[in-house]
Formats: structure tokens, C-alpha cells, sequence
């Protein structure tokens, strides 16, 4: 009984392979590489391997900052007759820039001012 099924498997699967089905197969992996060497041909292609250029581009990133920090200025926010401590906390705010991103905690025990970076 057992050797029967395995005539019955040899001969289902000698009906199932045929000499079409080879060439079908080799022409469809010629394909597949085909197809995966062009996708890598366009991933290198986007790919920038310049790093120089990265470099120029931080360089002029850092310039235009610099030149946007000196050029913006702020209307005067100054209060005839008002509160001082109000004034106070406008005129600390008239002098913010780019470097004033980073919180500042003080510590009222030593009056020290620890800078804080959020993650």
C-alpha cells in the first residue's frame, strides 16, 4: 500500500513537471534579478554620498540663523508708568534669541539658573 502511493505521487507529479515549466521558472528568476538590479541601481541613484555637501549645507543653515538673529528685532515693549516687575519680565523677553531655546529651571536654594533639555 505504501509503495503504491508513491508510484501515485511520482506519476501525479511526472504529469505536473514538464520541460515548459522549467524555462518558465529560469525566465521568471531572470526577471526577478533584472527587476532587483534596477530598484538598487534607483536606491543609489537617491542615495546621497556626498558629504561635504551635508556640510555646506550646515555651514549656510548656521549663517542664515546668525543673520535672522541679527535682523529681527522687536517692537519696544516699553510701558510708560506701569508695573516693574511687569516691565522686567518684558524687557527679559525683548532680549530672548535663538540660544534662550533651552528652559532654565532656578534653584531657589542657591539661586543657580541649570539648563534643561527636554527629550
Amino acid at each position: 500500500m505504501l509503495l503504491d502511493t508513491y508510484q501515485t505521487g511520482l506519476q501525479t507529479l511526472k504529469t505536473m513537471v514538464n520541460p515548459d515549466m522549467l524555462e518558465k521558472a529560469d525566465n521568471t528568476m531572470s526577471e526577478l534579478v533584472e527587476l532587483i538590479d534596477l530598484n538598487n541601481e534607483i536606491a543609489d541613484g537617491l542615495t546621497i554620498k556626498d558629504d561635504s555637501r551635508d556640510e555646506e549645507l550646515d555651514k549656510e543653515l548656521e549663517m542664515l540663523a546668525k543673520e535672522s538673529d541679527e535682523n529681527i528685532k522687536t517692537p519696544s515693549t516699553k510701558i510708560e508708568g506701569g508695573d516693574p516687575l511687569i516691565q522686567n519680565a518684558l524687557n527679559q523677553l525683548d532680549n530672548l534669541n535663538l540660544d534662550d531655546l533651552d528652559p532654565l529651571i532656578a534653584i531657589q536654594a542657591t539661586g543657580e539658573k541649570n539648563k534643561v533639555h527636554a527629550s
